[in-house]
């Protein structure tokens, strides 16, 4: 069963009441604001993504007749952000640049490079301490078992 409400529509599977028309409300809402505001949204740039540690079926989200893809995982504000918010994936990332940045450099940050203590500090302070820095309470709300590896 479709149901279309101002030019965002969700297709009605497996909800209790109360959910579908709380989730038609913020819908609506949101419809709203961006009209509004005139902001356009984009489905090939939207994600729809549930943020629970419980097993949930799949619940289609459709913006202007078209429907929003699923992922496991959303990218905001440099941050990627996981069902469960474990932060797994995003440490996995960072983890894997940080190594690439180090082995790109490794030959002006090694023992035997002839630069100068302060400017080898210089130089990991400018490249590779922003990657691990921005976002930083990440890492603390992060199980172990994610950044010890």
């Amino acid at each position: 069963m479709q149901r279309t409400y101002n030019k965002l529509s969700y297709r009605k599977t497996n909800l209790v009441p109360g959910d579908y028309v709380y989730y038609l409300f913020a819908l609506t809402e949101v419809h709203a604001w961006t009209k509004r505001w005139r902001v356009l949204l984009g489905t090939e740039k939207s994600v729809n993504i549930t943020f629970t540690l419980r097993p949930h079926p799949y619940h289609p989200i459709y913006l202007d007749f078209r429907t929003v893809p699923y992922q496991s995982t959303a990218k905001y504000l440099g941050v990627y952000l996981d069902e469960r918010l474990t932060y797994g994936y995003h440490i996995r990332t960072k983890r894997a640049e940080l190594d690439l940045r180090f082995r790109r450099l490794y030959w002006l940050l090694a023992a035997k490079s002839s630069l100068s203590l302060a400017n080898r500090r210089l130089l990991y302070m400018a490249t590779l301490r922003p990657v691990w820095a921005y976002a930083i309470p990440v890492w603390g709300c992060a199980s172990k078992s994610f950044y010890a590896r």
